[in-house]
């Protein structure tokens, strides 16, 4: 069953100056530091934490009939992969600038043998 007063009493020695992993320790039980992500945890928990919560702060959270009493630590970007769609366009102005780029070279290389140019 979970404890709200042991809860309170982490968040008051947290407010009061004591580090939380301190006082979490010391007052809860299943004491754990982890790396979490959208797939490990509830999707409750996890639009909780990434959607509500800011660095270094503590909430006191009820997460599958577990009380929890989280710090946020830090937040990494994911690495999610860019679609083809997103990036089409950008590859298709690229692709047609290069071959512009060819053309203008291969242009100028045929005036240059063709006509005897010189270019300075």
């Amino acid at each position: 069953m979970p404890n709200w007063s042991i809860a309170d009493s982490v968040i008051k020695l947290f407010n009061g100056g004591e580090a939380f992993y301190t006082a979490a320790k010391n007052l809860g039980s299943n004491y754990v530091v982890k790396y979490i992500q959208k797939g490990n945890v509830s999707s409750s928990l996890w639009n909780f934490i990434s959607n509500k919560m800011e660095k270094w702060n503590i909430r006191v959270v009820m997460d599958e009939n577990n009380l929890k009493v989280i710090q946020l630590l830090n937040i990494e970007k994911e690495n999610v992969p860019i679609s083809f769609k997103t990036l089409k366009d950008s590859l298709r102005e690229l692709i047609l600038e290069k071959r512009h780029e060819n053309f203008s070279k291969n242009a100028l290389d045929s005036l240059k043998i063709n006509y005897n140019v010189t270019t300075y």
